[in-house]
């Protein structure tokens, strides 16, 4: 799965598709492949690398293009999608785990 990944990060996920098939299928912020909390600031799994506390690489797409696309949205477009308060919810869970690990 890790070099799944990355290869998707490097060549894309449609890098086996033949040439002509590339780039057929747009890809929206909402597809369930897209990580949210890389479109939301960043993906959570990219912190901590070589540490106990990492989470491993991610299985979804981090995409600048789609981020920005999100990026773009105004507030009463965002509140149609959960994404930044699921982003929000777990980040204060992995702090609480975090905190309840290193303090004490």
């Amino acid at each position: 799965d890790a070099q799944r990944a990355l290869l998707d990060a490097l060549m894309g996920s449609d890098r086996n598709l033949a040439q002509g098939e590339r780039g057929t299928r747009s890809r929206h912020f909402y597809d369930p492949d897209v990580c949210k909390y890389y479109i939301c600031g960043f993906c959570p799994h990219d912190l901590f690398t070589n540490t106990k506390s990492a989470m491993g690489p991610c299985n979804k797409l981090h995409d600048e293009g789609l981020k920005r696309e999100w990026e773009l949205l105004d507030s009463s477009q965002k509140r149609k999608y959960p994404f930044e308060g699921d982003f929000i919810r777990f980040l204060e869970k992995q702090l609480g785990e975090l905190e309840k690990r290193y303090l004490f």
